[in-house]
């Protein structure tokens, strides 16, 4: 998403033409007051399915009368989701977003819920798609833009401050039209996407635990947070601890001991060598090792003293 443009929120909806948000109820708490100001806002889950609908994703139209009372309520720093202008009538978009909540993964035998209107899965999608079925996600559409957030743009700072990106947005392009290949179907996605997919998130996964080692560790310097997030997802790829708490304990462990870990504790390199008859106990086993050898540190460090 390197290419995407930084605007103001309210000059991308007030640029011209009918202006929708598709929100991601999981991600948006005032979701029912904007519901509330525009009554005709729609849930693409049908009633049948067994999810509330104040989590679903909802596609809301944004008029002139209500444009600052809704742009007021969305929540800043979150990924609430994806806004777009479209000529296109309010049940046909609906139809179309509709067709897209499901989607079939490769190997599997019953569809899974498709987030795409949560901002960081939809461009994501843009790029590891193929170039048929992204352009067809955003058929209707005729510009596209997600909440700014150094989450969603892998070219900024992961450590920038929030605050610079409040009432900001990243305009997206809109895929261009392609032909589609030879047996492929709307709704399935295939091995390359999938891993497409798998891969973007991860790297976006290290992003956020930067984020979060910031917030953990406010004295320590950009540098060893920026190797510790980076080196966290090397190690947890290379050792199978690919989990957000996986990650989060690599990530502790390369802020405590910087360059020297793993190499420098035997102990540690037989955890990640470890093959345990459960994957998720390498990840508790470090935990603990991690804290008893802080207790020892300190311990170390006082009879010295």
């Amino acid at each position: 998403m390197s290419s995407a443009i930084q605007l103001d929120l309210i000059d991308f909806v007030e640029r011209g033409g009918p202006a929708f948000a598709l929100i991601d109820g999981a991600n948006c708490s005032a979701l029912s007051q904007i519901t509330a100001l525009e009554r005709e806002s729609v849930s693409l889950y049908k009633r049948s399915i067994a999810i509330p609908q104040e989590v679903a994703p909802w596609l809301v139209p944004i008029t002139t009368e209500t444009t600052v009372e809704i742009l007021s309520l969305l929540p800043p720093d979150s990924h609430w989701g994806v806004l777009f202008h479209s000529d296109a009538p309010f049940t046909d978009l609906q139809a179309h977003f509709r067709r897209f909540t499901m989607v079939t993964l490769p190997g599997g035998s019953a569809p899974s819920y498709f987030r795409f209107y949560d901002p960081r899965v939809f461009t994501d999608a843009l790029t590891a798609l193929s170039p048929w079925r992204a352009a067809e996600l955003c058929k209707p559409v005729n510009t596209i833009a997600v909440p700014a957030s150094p989450v969603l743009n892998m070219s900024f700072d992961p450590l920038a401050p929030r605050l610079s990106f409040r009432g900001k947005v990243f305009e997206l392009a809109k895929p261009t039209q392609s032909e589609k290949g030879t047996g492929q179907r709307l709704q399935f996605l295939t091995p390359v996407e999938k891993a497409a997919l798998d891969k973007l998130n991860y790297r976006r996964t290290g992003l956020k635990l930067a984020r979060d080692l910031q917030r953990a560790y406010p004295s320590a310097s950009h540098e060893s947070i920026i190797y510790a997030a980076k080196m966290a997802l090397r190690l947890g790829k290379a050792h199978a601890l690919t989990t957000v708490k996986e990650l989060r304990v690599l990530g502790d462990c390369l802020i405590a001991y910087s360059g020297q870990f793993p190499t420098s504790f035997p102990e540690a390199r037989r955890i990640l060598d470890a093959r345990p008859a459960e994957r998720w106990q390498k990840g508790v086993w470090l935990r603990e090792w991690l804290e008893q050898t802080r207790v020892q540190t300190v311990v170390s460090q006082k009879a010295m003293s």
